[in-house]
């Protein structure tokens, strides 16, 4: 990497912000905000220069760590993420690059016109790809397709490296691979045909190559050369080339599970807004149950025929009737047990889907309750 007139900021200090502000706010910043973030508070400094992967002991993933943290970001030609509807499309900076995950960015949905590869150096991750759940283990290998839509959950302990490939240099790469009758080339053909199989995922079994393939990965990234993005490329064929053979051996192959139809779980989403209706949101109950936001309330629709706002305040309203037919409390109270903001919203709120006062539902139901007893 050659030294310039650019502006830089640090891996480390891009993570704190994201962490800082996930924390505190509950806001999920992507890269580029957070570096807006460093820029405007004057966070952002000269050439800095990257880290010598080469000196990692592959037998120390903590150091690993603390060196992927010093790596230099340039920010000048950085772009932000497109939003559309509830999905961000993240730009590609490079034709191929690696980094590791960020472990706070659970709630959005991302895609990207890139192939991505996956390995979990330590730990596992929880990813949803198209509303299909994932769980990745330590030494799990996964291939993605471009132009998925994609969530991740991890923790910070966890270590999730990733490589994303454009298209172009993908081809170009897995040119001599595509060749042979392989699992990958049945895969990219039926990609290409709309099928449905859009994954690859394997067990890797000795985890120090892995370790020497991503240190080299990172290296040549950060090296920037006129050799670098041939190297790279080489890398990458080899990365691949291990996901071939663990999927070709039956015993290091991992099957994706997929998720149960949503009828089937449905009686446990349904509990689930039940008992933490008070607050709950939409976006909060598909993060539970790793759905896409609008697609899990097309699927409560479906289901229900209501919309998940419809169906929480239907389970509030019901609560509310219990309480004013069996029990003698005040209505300020009902309206908190049953999860109102206020007694006058909930006052107002049960008069317009009831048709009468709290009050005068509650006297309706004490003489019906009296009139049936004295028969």
């Amino acid at each position: 990497m050659k030294k310039d007139s650019c502006e830089y900021v640090k891996i480390r200090d891009v993570n704190q912000i994201i962490k800082q502000y996930y924390d505190e706010k509950q806001l999920e910043l992507s890269l580029y905000e957070a570096v807006i973030v460093l820029k405007e508070s004057g966070r952002t400094t000269g050439y800095l220069p990257p880290p010598n992967f080469l000196d990692w002991d592959l037998d120390d993933i903590d150091e690993f760590c603390r060196l992927i943290d010093e790596i230099p970001i340039n920010i000048t030609y950085l772009l932000p993420p497109e939003k559309k509807k509830n999905t961000y499309h993240m730009p590609m900076q490079f034709s191929a690059m690696v980094f590791r995950e960020s472990s706070y960015r659970s709630k959005r949905y991302y895609t990207s016109n890139v192939f991505a590869i996956t390995y979990v150096l330590r730990g596992s991750m929880k990813l949803t790809i198209d509303n299909e759940q994932y769980e990745l283990k330590e030494n799990h290998l996964f291939l993605t397709l471009p132009n998925r839509n994609y969530n991740a959950y991890h923790t910070d302990d966890d270590v999730i490296l990733m490589v994303s490939i454009d298209p172009s240099i993908f081809q170009k790469v897995f040119f001599d691979l595509l060749k042979h009758n392989s699992v990958l080339s049945t895969l990219l053909h039926e990609r290409f045909d709309n099928c449905d199989q859009n994954y690859l995922l394997c067990t890797i079994s000795n985890d120090r190559d892995m370790r020497f393939i991503f240190q080299h990965l990172f290296h040549e990234f950060m090296c920037g050369d006129k050799y670098s993005e041939d190297v790279f490329c080489n890398y990458i064929q080899i990365l691949c080339t291990y996901l071939i053979r663990g999927i070709e051996s039956y015993s290091a192959c991992v099957t994706p599970q997929k998720k149960k139809p949503f009828y089937d779980i449905f009686p446990e989403v349904y509990k689930y807004i039940q008992n933490n209706c008070d607050s709950l949101t939409l976006e909060q109950l598909a993060q539970e149950f790793h759905y896409e936001r609008s697609y899990l309330g097309k699927c409560l629709s479906e289901v229900t025929g209501k919309t998940f706002s419809e169906i929480v305040a239907s389970i509030k309203l019901d609560r509310a009737k219990k309480y004013l037919a069996e029990t003698n409390l005040k209505i300020e109270e009902v309206a908190i047990l049953s999860g109102y903001s206020s007694s006058d919203y909930f006052s107002h709120s049960f008069k317009k889907e009831v048709g009468k006062s709290p009050l005068r539902y509650r006297k309706d139901k004490q003489n019906y309750n009296f009139n049936n007893l004295a028969k």
